[in-house]
């Protein structure tokens, strides 16, 4: 999966989340590098 696709796919999931659920997932992703 290219990182075009994974960003696609998360979006989705995001998408269904409630706002704050999502800056919680947001700030956990961007404190990890990409692998």
């Amino acid at each position: 999966m290219n990182k075009n696709e994974f960003l696609e796919e998360l979006n989705r999931h995001l998408l269904v989340l409630e706002d704050e659920e999502q800056q919680d997932i947001l700030e956990e992703l961007f404190l990890q590098p990409f692998g």
